[in-house]
């Protein structure tokens, strides 16, 4: 399912933003509070415990798909999102895929998280 957001700044202002993983705190307050960079990924600090996050290379097709591992031995969770260019403002596109073990609530409840995230995105860029 795809879900996004429109948000008034240019597309690579709002990838930058996005594409880094030190702003995901700023973002994704529900699950990430805090990351440590180590060399070859980041420790994403969670309620309860901890994950990796590891983004894409940056790249000029402004795509910001990243991976979460949430435990040691766990499968990786492939998240896709794009900023698109629209006349001088952004479409940011969030694909939320839904995992083969998640009941139908726990899926309503992740689209609602996302759309959470979506929206703090656009405030925290249009504030600043």
């Amino acid at each position: 399912m795809n879900l996004s957001i429109s948000i008034n700044r240019n597309a690579d202002e709002v990838y930058t933003f996005i594409s880094n993983a030190e702003n995901l705190p700023q973002w994704a307050a529900g699950l990430c509070t805090s990351i440590q960079k180590t060399e070859t990924e980041n420790v994403w600090r969670i309620n309860g415990g901890e994950a990796r996050v590891r983004f894409v290379e940056k790249n000029k097709f402004r795509v910001a798909d990243h991976y979460v591992r949430a435990k040691p031995g766990a499968k990786e969770v492939y998240i896709p999102i794009r900023v698109l260019d629209h006349d001088g403002t952004s479409e940011v596109v969030f694909t939320l895929f839904r995992l083969p073990e998640m009941t139908d609530d726990e899926f309503k409840r992740d689209m609602g998280a996302v759309q959470k995230d979506l929206q703090t995105i656009k405030e925290v860029i249009e504030r600043n």
